[in-house]
């Protein structure tokens, strides 16, 4: 039988605050917590994105890295520190010393924007400029797995957020995203909000990774207490449908893979 494992990978506080979030996960009985504040919400990694506006209040890297671990003791939870990072070709020195001397326990790594375009802002032109987009966005998903920073690629399907020209070979490319990920060690995820929002194309990806040997992680991207664990019921069943076995959890960038299956 198919269970979901109590793990959550994505999740952020700045929309409401650390203690909220920690009390609904205690309440819910998450297993693993990973708490995924966006790096442009850090006051070190806010000027490596000023474009993008702030969710909420920003952080010190030391307050977080500091306050995450120590009160999700409080607790009771066992508390993984992340955090979710863009990817955009040519900051990756820059975005790298934001992350040195941090022990973390994993890294996402995520695209919302395509060469200056915000996903959340712009909707293609025509069927030719969205099918485009979508091929520019894979592409780009996969030089954050080549780029070795990152543990997790975070919403692989998010284009489709204001872009329903989905190209006909959308297959294609996620598998060879998955290809790259499942060489390079890199786990795919199937993002919550995602899995409530378009479930085929989450179906597809998990596709992907179930023909290409890539492990898959689990995340809500809750900005707020009742996000947590959202879609993730839903997104164990469709992996489980497409052929996956395994999740990943991970401790100081070690994953081990959960199983899916009693």
């Amino acid at each position: 039988m198919a269970t979901w494992p109590e793990l959550d990978y994505h999740t952020h506080i700045c929309e409401t605050s650390l203690d909220v979030m920690l009390a609904r996960a205690a309440e819910l009985g998450i297993r693993e917590y990973g708490v995924t504040e966006h790096i442009f919400q850090l006051h070190e990694g806010h000027p490596l994105f000023p474009q993008i506006p702030s969710e909420g209040p920003r952080l010190s890297r030391e307050m977080y890295v500091t306050a995450v671990p120590e009160r999700g003791a409080h607790y009771g939870l066992d508390v993984r520190l992340g955090l979710e990072v863009d990817f955009v070709p040519g900051l990756e020195a820059a975005v790298q010393q934001v992350l040195d001397g941090v022990t973390w326990d994993f890294l996402l790594g995520s695209v919302h924007e395509i060469d200056g375009l915000d996903l959340f802002e712009v909707s293609p032109t025509n069927r030719e400029h969205g099918e485009a987009l979508w091929r520019r966005y894979i592409e780009l998903l996969i030089g954050a797995v080549r780029s070795g920073m990152f543990d997790v690629i975070t919403h692989p399907v998010r284009n489709r957020l204001l872009n329903a020209h989905v190209p006909s070979n959308l297959d294609d490319l996620l598998d060879e995203l998955a290809r790259h990920a499942a060489r390079a060690q890199v786990a795919l995820e199937l993002n919550g909000e995602d899995t409530v929002e378009w479930p085929d194309l989450v179906l597809r990806l998990a596709s992907a990774c179930a023909r290409n040997g890539c492990a898959i992680s689990f995340g809500s991207d809750a900005h707020g207490p009742d996000d947590i664990g959202r879609g993730m019921h839903q997104a164990v069943e469709l992996a489980v449908t497409a052929g996956v076995t395994h999740a990943v959890s991970f401790r100081q960038r070690e994953r081990r893979l959960v199983p899916l299956l009693d």
